[in-house]
């Protein structure tokens, strides 16, 4: 239908399944390319995005143009997390799949644990990390660079070589 109403205006599809609600994807992209190609869209690309790893994007190469790949580009353990709508004037909503309502990340830096709670929730032993950075279109938190930087640069190498 999509397809359809874009009609030339279409140059591709974004096909995105999370880790918790993934199906056989390389079946859903080859249905997905059957209709396309059946409807004359030869020349529509799929691509394919939605806690991809290694292994995902070897077995989709052959029938994906292109990955939206960001969860697993670090060596380090990810915190899988998408932008969604999930309130809607201080109403929990969310599309299937999803959890609704404002939510906090906490941290333990000791071992890197987290912890996903509730927003007003509160955990012992850890620290929150989310902050509301923004508030009707102003920004409440100027960035402060150096200070980005050198965290970075401190877990990277001995912060003693540097400071």
């Amino acid at each position: 239908m999509a397809a359809e109403t874009l009609g030339k205006r279409l140059d591709g599809v974004r096909l995105d399944t999370t880790s918790s609600r993934r199906g056989n994807m390389k079946a859903i992209v080859e249905e997905v390319r059957f209709e396309l190609d059946i409807r004359g869209y030869k020349d529509v690309k799929i691509l394919v995005s939605g806690s991809l790893d290694e292994e995902s994007v070897s077995e989709l190469r052959d029938v994906v143009d292109a990955f939206g790949v960001g969860t697993f580009i670090s060596s380090a353990k990810p915190i899988d997390f998408a932008l969604d709508i999930v309130e809607k004037d201080g109403v929990p909503c969310a599309k299937r799949g999803k959890l609704g309502g404002r939510k906090q990340v906490w941290r333990k830096w000791d071992d890197l644990s987290y912890a996903l709670t509730p927003a007003n929730t509160k955990i012992d032993g850890m620290e929150p990390i989310l902050e509301k950075v923004m508030e009707n279109g102003e920004t409440l938190i100027k960035p402060d660079h150096n200070s980005a930087r050198k965290l970075l640069l401190s877990q990277l190498f001995n912060e003693s070589l540097f400071f």
